[in-house]
């Protein structure tokens, strides 16, 4: 897994540069990853808090920890964490205070993991940046 994040590290320091040509003090969140055929809910957890994790390392981003999230989000109203909408999108970055969503999926497939991300502007609900890799266990 920790294979995996970093290759996800890699991949967000390439889409990253559109986030620190807005402002120098960003703040991004992980909205959620959905979890696909073959994966626990407990590996999705574990992969958003190295995702977490991983974008703390990169540039000067205000990343908001994924127990903050819950909290503002399990509130009465709130908008769901599993939506895709660009309403509903824009309505969970403004609940957040966050002007950048990572959202996305992963799933398995035999002995392959596949992850795709998705980097959201929150002021637009517009894609800026995606990312995908699908790799077999033995290289996680």
């Amino acid at each position: 897994m920790k294979k995996y994040v970093f290759s996800l590290v890699t991949a967000l320091a390439l889409i990253f540069p559109t986030i620190s040509n807005s402002s120098d003090a960003s703040g991004i969140a992980v909205l959620s990853i959905r979890t696909g055929s073959g994966v626990s809910a407990t590996a999705v957890a574990r992969a958003e808090r190295e995702i977490v994790k991983s974008i703390k390392t990169v540039g000067s981003l205000r990343v908001m920890s994924i127990s903050r999230r819950n909290d503002l989000l399990d509130n009465p109203g709130a908008p769901h964490r599993d939506c895709v909408t660009d309403e509903c999108l824009i309505q969970a970055g403004r609940l957040l205070g966050v002007e950048w969503l990572i959202v996305g999926d992963v799933g398995k497939v035999g002995a392959s993991y596949k992850l795709n991300l998705l980097l959201i502007e929150t002021a637009t609900g517009k894609v800026r940046g995606a990312y995908s890799r699908q790799s077999s266990l033995a290289s996680l």
